[in-house]
């Protein structure tokens, strides 16, 4: 989850909430005086040499939108349908490195785009079958009451956390829906760029206190139970836990204890060192064969199940079993190699004398 491409660059990007629940820190949808100061705080920042882009939305991609209704062309409103909206702007593709599949991204060289214009993603073109995305170019759309053309298809991204298929994506512009400021900095300035973004901010939004977050960080708190799932059962895995193969030393030394009169008794009556060793194992690979054949199934079944709730996910395949498999057998036979050989190497007199 952490490392799937997602469709867009989500490193080094802070957003800035443009709103919040503080009540000295909301500002009106139709705030023009606002819209001029975060114009101004825009034009900085930009300034910067460690500022590669701004750009403002109704949401950071990947952290999920709301849903509007929308009538797109061949649909009619009795379809009642309820598209994912992406308010932005004419700098949001760049910023987050978005490819366009077809058309144009919205552009300030088209003076209709704000009123007129959308853009919808490879899946919309798709479940809207409008055939390829060349295609789309020029269909219509009713957005609840704004109509307008689709001007560009961007390639599919996830709008939404990687527990949720990519669906329909209707992109507009619409000032009075922007919320969050995004700004992409250059890798090498992100320490010294936090502190002139909030000298920049307090100096023009003195009533709203600077919050900020980092998008890749957003993201990954989205999969804190999935991570917290996945080190609370890191013990079951040998390279991750430093105590899994002390213990199997342990056991295996424990073992052969309590098998070292008996080792003795053989090595008297002239077992060989191969013969006791084949006894050993004997009795330890029955028992891991049992359990693992008893262990596959429900694994198994357990697993994909819970990797359904993804939409995005690994496959389980007989490959994992082998090397689980392999793994213990070799960690085994390890163990009681050595504990047996030493065993048997002992004087049996020593095993034998509380006899």
């Amino acid at each position: 989850m952490s490392d799937r491409p997602l469709g867009f660059q989500k490193d080094h990007v802070i957003s800035i909430p443009l709103f919040s629940q503080n009540l000295n820190g909301i500002f009106g949808g139709s705030d023009s005086t606002f819209r001029i100061r975060l114009q101004t705080f825009r034009d900085r920042v930009e300034a910067e040499s460690g500022v590669e882009q701004t750009s403002v939305s109704n949401a950071s991609p990947g952290l999920g939108t709301i849903y509007r209704g929308a009538i797109p062309e061949g649909f009619t409103q009795e379809d009642n349908l309820f598209i994912a909206d992406l308010s932005v702007d004419y700098d949001f593709m760049k910023t987050f490195g978005m490819e366009v599949a077809a058309g144009r991204a919205f552009s300030k060289d088209y003076g209709t785009d704000a009123q007129e214009a959308f853009m919808v993603n490879e899946q919309a073109v798709n479940q809207f079958h409008w055939g390829t995305a060349q295609q789309a170019i020029g269909k219509t759309i009713n957005r609840e009451g704004k109509k307008g053309k689709v001007v560009g298809v961007v390639k599919d991204f996830n709008m939404e956390s990687l527990t949720t298929p990519i669906g329909s994506l209707i992109l507009e512009i619409n000032p009075l829906q922007w919320n969050n400021l995004s700004v992409k900095i250059k890798n090498q300035q992100v320490g010294g760029m936090i502190d002139k973004l909030k000298s920049e901010w307090n100096s023009l939004f003195p009533e709203k206190a600077f919050e900020f977050s980092f998008l890749d960080e957003q993201l990954n708190q989205q999969y804190t139970n999935f991570q917290n799932f996945g080190k609370n059962h890191s013990m079951l895995y040998a390279d991750r836990n430093p105590h899994i193969l002390p213990r199997c030393v342990w056991i295996g030394f424990i073992y052969c204890s309590t098998k070292s009169k008996e080792i003795g008794v053989r090595k008297v009556l002239g077992a060989s060192i191969g013969g006791i060793l084949q006894l050993i194992y004997r009795d330890f690979i029955w028992l891991i064969l049992i359990g693992f054949v008893l262990a596959v199934p429900f694994s198994y079944y357990f697993i994909v199940k819970w990797l359904e709730n993804f939409t995005f996910h690994t496959n389980v395949d007989w490959m994992t079993y082998a090397l689980s498999f392999t793994l213990v057998m070799a960690v085994v036979a390890i163990t009681i190699s050595y504990h047996a050989i030493r065993a048997a190497l002992t004087n049996p007199v020593r095993s034998l004398r509380s006899e």
